[in-house]
């Protein structure tokens, strides 16, 4: 605590006996060095006299309050008008003691001040607590780091109140800056060079808290810093700033378990991303196997994409919906590789069996698909691309507008490139004769919106 008054010889003696009961003690003969004490730190309670010489008592706290943080006052006088009062209680102080005064009714006090502070911050903690773990509700709920940075940078804002931010990248001993608030190269460039000599320390700590002359930069007091270590010899490196004032206890708590959050939700979703990319190498994989069974699935695959998003061009598609139909139309036939080989290459008409058999694969290609996250959506649209308009299709009979719109591009794109191309059984097609064929079979398979727009690219010449 800090005690604050004019007379040295008072402040000697209440000193004494409250380090002798136990308290941490500092003093301050002036409002002005008071100020320069509070914000370097940060104390639990003031006692301070009502007149300071060079300031109210009543300023004093104001000005802490305002500039720094709120601290608890316990007001001293040796004349109590009303006027004086008056001023007590509007000030907010949370306690008085009219000189000259028992050092045992101080210490009373100054225990029930304490005792009620204590309370407050518990209370405080418990709501900031649940504020702050609707954070890691949110986070989890996004697909990639910039989305969830974004977020963060949100609750960092209003949680930590900071002047400045930044977030940066190190990769292999390579700093790459993404400054997040701020242009102030010189400060990043300070705090930079500290990260990048920890790391180089291997330093284990991931939280440090930095002084602006510590760092030789007069752009800033103090620095939090917290560095997210990756599996790899890859970091992300988080720092809030402030300029003129210092981080209340509470904001660097807040930033503490943020940071905590937010490093939990890096490394999961690393680790998920990790996984999701070895999964899709082995998806590749198994779409390259058919292609070798089926030397015809190679070049229907890559036609069948460059009509549908053709297509798609045409409908006005969004890019995310675009990415997913390339992607489906290169996997559609990924579930054959579940279907016998004398299905599969059979150059003559399949029995029914032969037939049904061959129906399962859309169902396969799904449930392999699908145990990507990232896949998801492609799978769905796997699933349905024989599904037909008029609800005959397959798997599950979907008809019209609840066939998937993506399932029924592909559905389109696949009929048309497989009647254009030479099969075991038959020759192909021309243009103009798949075009027909798909007319005549226009509602009950196609959509016909989409069969308009598949005429009018044909007749373009875009194939």
């Amino acid at each position: 605590m800090l005690i604050v008054d004019k007379d040295k010889n008072l402040i000697n003696t209440i000193k004494d006996y409250l380090e002798q009961a136990g308290y941490e003690v500092e003093t301050a003969y002036s409002g002005h060095e008071a100020i320069s004490k509070l914000s370097s730190r940060d104390f639990d309670l003031v006692i301070c006299d009502v007149d300071l010489g060079d300031l109210r008592g009543f300023e004093l706290k104001e000005i802490i309050s305002k500039e720094y943080y709120q601290v608890p006052f316990i007001f001293m006088s040796s004349f109590a008008d009303m006027d004086v009062l008056v001023e007590i209680l509007r000030s907010g102080a949370e306690s008085f003691l009219l000189k000259p005064f028992k050092l045992s009714l101080m210490k009373q006090r100054i225990e029930q001040v304490l005792e009620n502070e204590t309370l407050k911050k518990e209370i405080l903690n418990l709501k900031l607590l649940l504020s702050l773990n609707s954070f890691s509700e949110e986070i989890s709920k996004k697909d990639s780091i910039d989305e969830a940075i974004q977020v963060l940078k949100l609750y960092l804002e209003k949680f930590c109140n900071p002047d400045m931010s930044f977030l940066c990248v190190t990769q292999k001993s390579k700093i790459d800056n993404l400054i997040l608030d701020n242009d102030r190269q010189e400060v990043c460039s300070k705090v930079l060079n500290f990260i990048e000599n920890k790391l180089a320390e291997s330093d284990k700590t991931k939280y440090y808290e930095v002084a602006g002359k510590d760092l030789n930069s007069s752009e800033f007091n103090e620095a939090l810093i917290f560095i997210v270590k990756n599996f790899a010899d890859s970091h992300l490196t988080v720092g809030l700033f402030k300029k003129d004032n210092y981080f209340k206890l509470i904001e660097k708590s807040s930033f503490l378990v943020l940071m905590s959050h937010f490093e939990n939700f890096y490394h999961s979703l690393n680790y998920r991303f990790r996984l999701e990319k070895a999964y899709l190498e082995i998806v590749d994989s198994l779409a390259k196997a058919i292609e070798s069974r089926d030397s015809y699935t190679g070049e229907h695959t890559e036609s069948v994409q460059k009509v549908s998003l053709k297509i798609a061009e045409e409908l006005g598609l969004k890019e995310k919906e675009k990415a997913i139909l390339e992607m489906a139309a290169r996997l559609h036939d990924i579930g054959k590789i579940g279907i016998p080989d004398n299905i599969l290459q059979k150059p003559g008409k399949l029995t029914e069996e032969e037939y049904n058999e061959i129906k399962k694969h859309s169902l396969i290609g799904y449930e392999i698909l699908s145990k990507a996250e990232n896949l998801s959506e492609v799978a769905k649209v796997v699933l349905h691309h024989h599904e037909w308009f008029s609800g005959k299709g397959y798997p599950y009979g979907l008809k019209g507008e609840e066939i998937p719109l993506l399932s029924r591009v592909l559905c389109l794109a696949d009929a048309y490139h497989a009647l254009t191309s030479d099969r075991p059984y038959r020759k192909a097609f021309t243009k103009e004769e798949a075009i027909r064929i798909i007319k005549e079979e226009t509602p009950q398979k196609y959509d016909p919106k989409l069969v308009k727009i598949l005429e009018k690219i044909i007749l373009d010449g875009e194939f």
